[in-house]
Formats: structure tokens, C-alpha cells, sequence
């Protein structure tokens, strides 16, 4: 038994040390993070959690994960390192989760950190200054009470600790509950994710709870999306992020969105097979009852996840919107995973092949190969990495971002990027949009257009005003359909960067405050919007009544 603890000690503390070094190794900052930088600044200078000067519009897709930042923007101004900071906080807090997860086997959770720093999907995204991290970490207390309440095989127990199991059965509902509610403000979307699993605590577990009990614990659960929703429609005028209307308001038909979804799948098989290989895995085996029947809501949750992945076109970074489901994936199936891992327990069991332990055995061999020979792995990327040209990093719309912004926008390269002289030739198309930030600092000509405003709108400060075509911050362009291609020429799809028209007078409208829009619907829509956007009076009728017009 002593042998036992000391050996899980060791392989905790290797796989607690592994997370820790391949983060470090790995981390970075996308460029869309940059976005959310310039909310950051404009709410430290006062004037709220804007991007713009002019006007009141959502950026972030995260709400929870904005108002973090925001904590962390009052100790200190370096924005980047205060995202790597809270980055690693969550991961590490995510891997302690895990470590007392599997707490009597901890092969399973070197195992699991094995596997999760062999997914560019997910690992890209432990760091990369976007709102995976905090989705991650909940995810993990979200599973580690379900586990508790089905995935721990039942024992009868004595009637002196029937007390204490009912007492850890509420509290697994209350960690599964409030870390759904969190989820809720941290992407709405992942609703999908953790609906059958949240409904299937309520139903198998509804004796736990009186009936005015549950609707407090429900009433807890949705309060934090109650409450940011309301700020949100009365500050911004709208529920959602601008982005959500950027990114599913364009006027393509669905076919084609659908098709793209399809080839987001297809990119992330060709350069990250084992993300949907686990995810694939996971699914027959749930649906096969081979990891329980409680492991299925789990796996209704992650179909219904991919499914609206599909729906919406995927994603222009890698594997960005499969890490959540590859997670709960690969967690779901080493819990179920034999517990036992000793000669004495492997000579007791079947010595079938198809025995739970010999498939454990094999697929550790099968996950070694492919951390030792797969080419593009987290845990075999270099320290420094050469700068790629886009077409090396693009495939269907689908880009590796990581392998893109990393020379410049990596723990390892930012100090040196940020101190770089604007006056010095542009190596990269980082160095670039930064430059362009900086020479709009100083330039008399304080409006433009743009169409990649993460670090230009960035290094850009908190006075200019960007008018973005593929319209994330511009909240006239996002309710606007998508630019045509033109005639004859197909356009391969890139979601999330749909660029728009700029409507003629637009910019002269920004420019004077005097509505030019030639279009008469423009114009009207740009009435109510300026209205609702740009109103002081927060409360009066008239901006009140364009809020229900648009929303309604």
C-alpha cells in the first residue's frame, strides 16, 4: 500500500510538472485577443467596457472571462503577461481538479495529461489569451461532480456514513450547477455542451432536494446569465456580442456554411488527428453502453456540441471549437478506464483482447507513437518558431494560428516584438498591423477601415476609431449580408472574418456625426443604432423603444 501512494505520488508530481513545462513552452497570445486588450484599456480609462470611443458595442465573446482580465487590468497595465498569468492559473487549477480526480490512479491522469498535450485543438488553447482556459477549468468541476454522482461504482455503506454520502451527493449537484452557470457567461454556446448532462443530474438525482431547494439552485444557476443579459441589453442595447451577429447574421446560404463545417473537421483530421480520433472513440463507446449508461448524456452533449460547430461553418482557427468536446472526451473515458493497473489484478482478469486492460495497454503504446513520431504535437513544438507564410499555415479557410502569430506573439518572442522600433521594415504581418497602430497614434486622420483589428486596433491606443469590415466591433456592418465575390470567381469561406460593404457615406457619417448614409434603410437602421450605441441617457423612451424595435 505504501509502495502504491509513493508510486502515485511520483507519477503526480511528472505529470503536474509536464503540464506545467509544455504550457510554458507552448504559450502565447492570438491576435484576436488583442481585441479584447483595447475593451480592457478604454474601461481602465473610464470609459467603459467599449472598443470604439463613439460607442457602447460588445466585443468579447466572454463575458466571465472579461471581467478577469479586467480584475487583473487594475494591478497592472501589461495586459499580455496578465492573460498568460490567469491562462496558467486556470490550467494548473484544471490540472489539480484532475490529480484529485484520479486521486487512487494516477497513471490515469499522466495519462490524461499525455493525451491533452498531444491535441494542437486543445493545447493551443490552454494559453492563446481567448476564453478556452475558464471554459476548461469549469469544464473540470462540471465532470469532477458528475463523476461523483455516476461514475463512482456503488458500494453499500453503513448506515453511520449514509449522512455523509448524502452530503457529497449535494455537493457534487451544487459544483455541477454553478460551474453550468459560469459556462453560461463564459460562451453561450456551450449550452449544447452540458444541457443532457446538467438535465441528467437533475433528473436521476431530483431526491436530493426538496422542490423549493431546486428552484434556489436553479434560480443560482441561471442568475449569472440573467444578470449579465440584462446589463448587456440595457448598456449595449443588445443580449449578445456584437460578434454573434458578426459571425451568424451574414446572408450565406447554409448549404455552404454547413459544407464549411464539414471542412473544418477535415483540416483539424489532417494536421490533429487524435482529437477526433479520442472525440470518435468516446462517442462509440458511450453509445455502445461500453463506458456506462451514464456516460451518454455526456456523449449527447458533445454530438450536439460538434453538431452546431457544423451548423455555423466551424471556425477559422484549428480545432479552436473541438477542444471542449475532446476534453470532456478524454476525461469521460479514463474514468471509466480499469482502475486496476498491477500483474496480480491483470493475471485475475480475462486475458482477452478485447479485455478493458489489454485496450488500456494498447492504447498507451498507440498514444507514445504518436507522441514520439506525429510531427505537430504541443509537446514536440519548438521553443522558437520560424515564421510561416499564410499559405503554409491555411487549408480550407482553417488556420493554425498558433504557428502563425507564435514568432511574434509567444511568451518567448513578445518582449522583443512589443520594444521592436516602429521605424524598422516589417518582418512580419504582426510587426505590420502593430507599425500601422502606431503610425495612427500620431496621424491627424483619427477613422479608418480595417479588416484585422486585433493589434492594430491594439497599438492604435483608445482615441482612434476603427471601422471594421469584418465587422466584430461595428454593429451597422455586422447586420449587414456578407461582400459578394466577384462575378465568376468563387470565394473559399473563412468563419469568423465574413467582410462586408462599406455603405456609401458611412464613413463621412462616422467622420462629421451628420448621417450621410445614402441607402434610406441604412440610414434609418444607422439612426437607431447611433440612438441606442451612442445615446448618454441610458434610460430615456426614445433609446428604450429602438431597443425593442432592433431586438424584437
Amino acid at each position: 500500500m505504501q509502495h502504491l501512494s509513493i508510486s502515485n505520488r511520483l507519477l503526480t508530481g511528472l505529470a503536474v510538472a509536464l503540464a506545467l513545462i509544455v504550457f510554458l513552452k507552448n504559450a502565447w497570445v492570438a491576435e484576436d485577443a488583442f481585441i479584447v486588450f483595447r475593451s480592457l484599456d478604454q474601461l481602465a480609462a473610464g470609459h467603459g467596457p467599449i472598443w470604439n470611443p463613439h460607442e457602447r458595442v460588445q466585443v468579447f465573446t466572454s463575458p466571465l472571462w472579461f471581467w478577469l482580465q479586467a480584475a487583473l487590468r487594475r494591478l497592472s497595465s501589461q495586459v499580455y503577461f496578465n492573460v498568460i498569468a490567469l491562462s496558467l492559473a486556470l490550467w494548473m487549477a484544471t490540472v489539480w481538479i484532475f490529480k484529485n480526480h484520479f486521486r487512487q490512479a494516477a497513471w490515469k491522469l499522466l495519462f490524461l495529461v499525455f493525451l491533452l498535450t498531444a491535441s494542437v485543438a486543445f493545447f493551443d488553447y490552454t494559453s492563446s489569451g481567448l476564453e478556452n482556459s475558464l471554459a476548461y477549468f469549469l469544464i473540470a468541476i462540471l465532470l469532477r461532480g458528475y463523476a461523483g454522482l455516476f461514475f463512482t461504482a456503488p458500494h453499500p455503506v453503513p448506515q453511520a456514513q449514509a449522512a455523509h454520502t448524502q452530503t457529497s451527493q449535494t455537493h457534487h449537484i451544487r459544483a455541477v450547477l454553478i460551474a453550468a452557470g459560469l459556462l453560461l457567461v463564459t460562451r453561450h454556446d456551450l449550452l449544447l455542451l452540458i444541457l443532457p448532462l446538467v438535465a441528467q443530474v437533475v433528473y436521476r438525482r431530483w431526491r436530493c432536494f426538496s422542490a423549493r431547494q431546486w428552484l434556489g439552485l436553479g434560480a443560482m444557476t441561471l442568475l449569472p446569465l440573467a444578470a449579465w443579459t440584462l446589463f448587456s441589453l440595457l448598456y449595449y442595447g443588445f443580449p449578445f456580442p456584437n460578434t454573434a451577429y458578426a459571425k451568424l447574421s451574414t446572408g450565406i446560404e447554409k448549404s455552404a456554411l454547413v459544407s464549411q463545417g464539414f471542412r473544418y473537421f477535415y483540416a483539424s483530421l489532417r494536421f490533429d488527428a487524435i482529437t477526433l480520433m479520442v472525440i470518435g472513440a468516446f462517442l462509440v463507446l458511450s453509445l455502445s453502453n461500453r463506458l456506462g449508461l451514464h456516460a451518454r448524456p455526456v456523449a449527447y452533449g458533445v454530438m450536439a456540441n460538434l453538431a452546431y460547430v457544423v451548423y455555423v461553418g466551424g471556425d477559422f482557427m484549428q480545432g479552436r471549437f473541438l477542444s471542449y468536446a475532446y476534453l470532456v472526451s478524454a476525461v469521460v473515458l479514463l474514468t471509466q478506464a480499469p482502475s486496476a493497473w498491477s500483474r496480480r489484478s491483470i493475471r485475475a482478469q480475462s486475458r482477452s483482447v478485447t479485455h478493458p486492460i489489454a485496450i488500456a495497454q494498447a492504447a498507451a503504446v498507440a498514444l507514445a507513437l504518436y507522441l514520439c513520431f506525429y510531427p505537430n504535437t504541443p509537446l514536440r513544438s519548438p521553443l522558437k518558431v520560424a515564421q510561416p507564410t499564410v499559405e503554409d499555415i491555411m487549408f480550407l479557410g482553417v488556420a493554425h494560428e498558433r504557428a502563425f502569430f507564435a514568432h511574434d506573439l509567444s511568451l518567448w518572442s513578445y518582449a522583443s516584438f512589443a520594444q521592436r522600433s516602429a521605424e524598422a521594415a516589417p518582418q512580419s504581418v504582426a510587426q505590420a498591423w502593430r507599425n500601422m497602430g502606431l503610425e495612427l497614434q500620431v496621424s491627424p486622420d483619427s477613422i479608418r477601415t480595417a479588416s484585422n483589428i486585433g493589434l492594430y486596433g491594439y497599438w492604435s491606443g483608445i482615441e482612434p476609431i476603427l471601422l471594421d469590415i469584418s465587422a466584430l466591433s461595428d454593429p451597422l456592418l455586422a447586420r449587414l449580408p456578407v461582400l459578394p465575390p466577384p462575378p465568376g470567381e468563387t470565394r473559399q469561406l473563412r468563419p469568423g472574418h465574413y467582410p462586408r460593404p462599406v455603405p456609401e457615406g458611412y464613413v463621412e457619417t462616422v467622420r462629421t456625426g451628420q448621417n450621410s448614409i445614402q441607402d434610406p434603410e441604412l440610414r434609418q437602421l444607422y439612426q437607431d443604432l447611433k440612438l441606442i450605441t451612442q445615446s448618454s441617457e441610458l434610460f430615456s423612451a426614445q433609446r428604450l423603444r429602438a431597443i425593442a424595435k432592433l431586438n424584437f
